[in-house]
């Protein structure tokens, strides 16, 4: 017994020194921020460490050492989580004009706006958009504008303003839309390098859009230069469900494509290739703005050639842990999804590659030295004479050569299935799923995003200076590098199309909430104790357990966590956006305006697991109610289309004379040509789904109506509105999309007490121009939803809130103030929520 424990002692590795600073650091950082999730694993994890390195007998000078890098760490946090925060309230009510210094200037090329950090005279740090050409490091600004908190979340699974913000430690913005006043100062030398940098990102931004095609030229900048300024929702979402999304914002991958063709160079020596290399990585990582995954790869890369000239051993572990830490000398990257990403995606590959690589069969290159011996695969193929004759160099070397292509190609396949692998705890704590086939895409996408990379860069560095001093010779050669980045991206954007969408392939079940995100935290924190006691081959086969036992466990907790018979009414901003769901069929209504498809209903489904739209009603053809359903179409998202019977026309003017466009000819021919079926509906029709549980009766458009207004009024959409009553179980509800004051007289005319309803779905956005008292009353809703953004037009009215409050409702919810709202209908009861007030609740009984 006593021999088997000091065998087990022997297998143990020590604590090393990094590892617990790492730990330590991110426990001090998560403890400011309050992350109530991890905070409590974080102590345990690191005060076991910590006793182990006691136990070990660490040297005193470590600990002191460890105690001054994490009151460094500490001091930037607790400045801007406990000190500065304090003033945040008090500074986002009050009016006046402040005084801050611009830290990080704004980036954006030609464009009329862009976004830039201040640090207030007063303290905290302030994101503020405006003019770029005034938001430069090192002016002072002096302004009246509004300073306000950041939005939340204001959909299930869309983008978090305020969370990305306090990820770099602000917490307040402003929109200098006012004239402003710039206080000349003297630039000091940082204020002059950050210019400068920017500078050198606008002319490499320039020089992609002025030498290449649009859809090329956004693509190549979104890789080498991390600006997706030009690239579309589609393409982004298409990036992001694939799981390639890493690729548009500058990865630690994108330093190994743009080295490639410099290690093929065999030429120069080695000494003359690490400088060469050194000039590479500074000139990338100015381009980029040092992003995390950069920084990353290029802090590894020269901890490993600095402990390679010192003769000093760092194993792998040592190596990530002291990487992550220096990272964390600025201690926002710890709230940053790249970071744990970055890590996540390093870790896998350097523990993971080569247990995987052996036990495959192949010799991996992973940890090798330089002398080591050949791979086994080629040795078998060329033998140890193989240069001893003509004979042998003719037949053995294709051998050789399809040897190490085919050891190549293993090696590529293992570092993109351990990379993957190691990001699926982060995958599931955050989308709630993940893609399988990003792992034989990422493969794939390797060689066109390579070319992209390698090629952009050497375009830059060469092409760009050659342009300006022989424009006639570099004209040819322009052409051709022209052709090479066009077909590449062209592959790589059909690589991330096919697998988006309703076919893409994403495994996921729905919200996991609090139980499902604890149990990936506890299964990652496993994880880390395992590297610290397992050899990397049991390790790889823990892993593999652990992801198959996660899998299935999330999966579980998803699929119980979705509830049926319930209402979203997203916050689209100016817009309408409609979800019903029952436990077999899926309803939407509206879809807002064009991109809100992918930057707020596609994420929003992925949230709550929703595969497909069974139906998508589209109650008239303005951009705001039919671009998201368009965007939906793209996707082949919706199983079928419903439009008014009397859909038609090009462009009519609303009551505020704004010019709205007709978008019903070109959404039918979408549908024609995604091969989705379309139907048309009006007044009698009816949709009974889910067995009775769901019931829509459609109220409008009436052949009646539509012929009575067409002799004294001009064409509108508005007036043909399909409105809906609907029954979910026993809550009656009333969607007047935009209903004119003569649609509703027509409704009252012919339904009567049939317009009865518990909520009422404002028409309109809350129009004066609606809702009017004689329509509330026969109505009488006790919830009010008032879909509605920014807008130029007053929604909603004043008058349209007093005439609700008149007609006996309890409560006018607006989603631009509220947020997504949720109804969920029980036998007996409903309850409503908002989504960025989640803790105020409002029961309607039967």
């Amino acid at each position: 017994m006593t021999d088997k424990i000091e065998n087990i002692k022997r297998e143990i590795k020590p604590v090393r020194p990094a590892v617990l600073l790492f730990t330590a650091a991110l426990a001090i950082i998560f403890t400011f921020t309050l992350n109530l999730y991890t905070l409590p694993l974080l102590v345990l994890i690191s005060g076991a460490f910590i006793l182990r390195g006691l136990r070990g007998g660490l040297d005193s000078n470590i600990l002191i050492a460890s105690l001054f890098v994490l009151l460094v760490i500490a001091a930037p946090i607790f400045r801007e989580f406990k000190l500065e925060q304090k003033k945040i309230q008090k500074l986002s009510s009050k009016d006046g004009v402040w005084r801050g210094k611009i830290i990080i200037p704004a980036a954006a090329a030609s464009a009329k706006s862009g976004e830039a950090i201040l640090r207030l005279d007063s303290g905290p740090l302030v994101a503020v958009r405006g003019n770029p050409q005034q938001l430069r490091a090192g002016n002072v600004i002096e302004s009246a504008a509004q300073l306000e908190i950041p939005a939340g979340q204001r959909n299930p699974g869309g983008y978090d303003r305020r969370a990305q913000l306090r990820s770099q430690g602000i917490f307040l913005e402003a929109f200098l839309e006012q004239t402003i006043q710039i206080k000349n100062q003297k630039i000091s030398p940082l204020s002059s390098w950050r210019n400068f940098a920017v500078d050198l990102q606008d002319l490499a931004y320039e020089f992609f859009q002025r030498m290449l095609d649009s859809d090329t030229a956004g693509m190549a900048a979104a890789i080498c230069l991390g600006r997706t300024d030009g690239v579309t929702p589609c393409e982004n979402y298409a990036f992001k469900e694939s799981g390639l999304i890493h690729l548009v914002s500058v990865s630690g991958a994108h330093l190994g494509f743009l080295l490639i063709p410099l290690k093929q160079i065999k030429t120069i020596n080695k000494k003359s290739r690490d400088y060469l290399t050194l000039v590479l990585l500074t000139f990338f990582g100015v381009l980029t703005g040092w992003r995390t995954g950069v920084s990353r790869a290029c802090l590894m890369i020269m901890l490993r050639k600095y402990a390679a000239y010192r003769e000093l051993a760092l194993d792998e572990i040592s190596l990530l842990a002291v990487t992550g830490l220096l990272l964390l000398i600025n201690p926002f990257r710890a709230l940053q999804r790249g970071y744990w990403l970055s890590l996540g995606a390093t870790t896998g590959i350097r523990l993971g590659a080569s247990p995987l690589l052996s036990w495959l069969g192949v010799k991996s290159d992973f940890g090798s030295k330089k002398g080591s011996k050949k791979c086994i695969t080629a040795t078998f193929l060329a033998g140890e004479n193989s240069r001893s004759s003509f004979a042998h160099r003719f037949f053995l070397n294709p051998l050789s050569a399809a040897g190490k292509l085919i050891k190549r190609i293993f090696q590529l396949l293992a570092i993109t299935c351990c990379a993957q692998a190691a990001c699926i705890f982060p995958s599931l704590y955050w989308q709630n799923g993940f893609n399988p086939l990003s792992l034989v895409v990422n493969v794939i996408a390797g060689i066109p995003a390579a070319l992209i990379t390698a090629g952009g860069i050497f375009g830059l560095f060469l092409l760009a200076p050659l342009s300006f001093i022989l424009p006639t010779v570099s004209s040819p050669l322009l052409s051709i590098w022209s052709l090479v980045l066009r077909q590449a991206v062209n592959v790589l954007s059909s690589l991330a199309k096919s697998c988006s969408g309703a076919s893409g392939g994403f495994v996921g079940s729905g919200e996991m909430g609090t139980a499902g995100k604890i149990i990936v935290l506890l299964a990652a924190f496993y994880l880390g104790f395992s590297l610290i006691k397992l050899r990397p081959v049991y390790l790889l086969r823990r892993f593999l357990k652990l992801c198959l036992l996660l899998v299935i466990v999330v999966g579980f907790i998803g699929r119980t966590s979705l509830k049926p018979n319930e209402i979203w009414f997203l916050d689209v901003g100016q817009g309408d956006s409609c979800l019903l769901r029952t436990a077999d069929e899926t309803v939407l209504i509206d879809g807002g305006e064009r991109e809100q498809g992918y930057y707020t209903i596609l994420p929003f489904l992925r949230f709550l697991g929703i595969d497909k739209i069974d139906t998508a009603i589209v109650t008239h053809g303005h951009s705001d109610h039919c671009g998201g359903i368009m965007d939906l179409l793209e996707q082949d998202m919706i199983s079928q289309v419903i439009m008014p019977r009397t859909a038609a026309g090009d462009f009519t003017a609303d009551d505020s004379g704004y010019v709205q466009q007709d978008l019903s000819e070109e959404l039918v021919c979408l549908a024609e040509k995604q091969k989705i079926p379309i139907s048309y509906r009006g007044a009698g029709d009816k949709l009974v789904l889910g067995g009775g549980v769901l019931v829509l009766d459609y109220l409008s458009p009436s052949a009646k109506h539509y012929d009575s207004l067409r002799k004294y009024l001009p064409a509108d959409p508005n007036q043909d509105s399909i409105v809906i009553h609907s029954r979910l179980l026993w809550l009656r509800l009333l969607f007047t999309a935009d209903a004119t004051l003569e649609l509703e007289d027509f409704l009252i005319r012919e339904y009567q007490e049939g317009l009865k309803a518990h909520v009422l779905k404002v028409a309109h956005h809350g129009s004066k121009y609606a809702s009017s008292d004689s329509f509330l009353d026969r109505v009488s809703p006790q919830i009010a939803i008032i879909s509605t953004g920014y807008n130029r037009f007053g929604h909603p009215a004043e008058e349209t809130l007093a005439r609700l409050e008149k007609a006996g409702c309890h409560e006018a919810l607006r989603t631009d103030r509220k947020g997504a709202v949720r109804l969920h209908i029980e036998d007996k009861k409903v309850r409503i929520n908002t989504w960025l007030d989640r803790r105020n609740t409002w029961i309607i009984l039967r």
